[in-house]
């Protein structure tokens, strides 16, 4: 987990394309291709959510990533 306080919605699909674009520039330069990055992006104002509800969707957003492929960013805004 990683918590981005104070980032916008669009801010922080900004920061994570170019986080999975470096990732995957990794993975080809060390021939890692059995490594795969899924990621599930919860964006909230303070207070919405709970740390277990914001777990949650995370996570759950990362697993409909895995099934659609893998190696991807699934967001969701609360």
């Amino acid at each position: 987990m990683i918590l981005f306080p104070g980032v916008t919605h669009d801010g922080i699909r900004a920061i994570l394309e170019r986080i999975l674009s470096e990732l995957d520039r990794l993975k080809a330069v060390n021939g890692w291709e059995v490594i795969s990055f899924s990621i599930g992006v919860v964006t909230f104002a303070d207070g919405i959510l709970s740390v277990d509800e914001f777990i949650e969707r995370a996570d759950s957003l990362m697993y409909e990533v895995k099934k659609h492929g893998k190696n991807g960013i699934r967001y969701s805004e609360a």
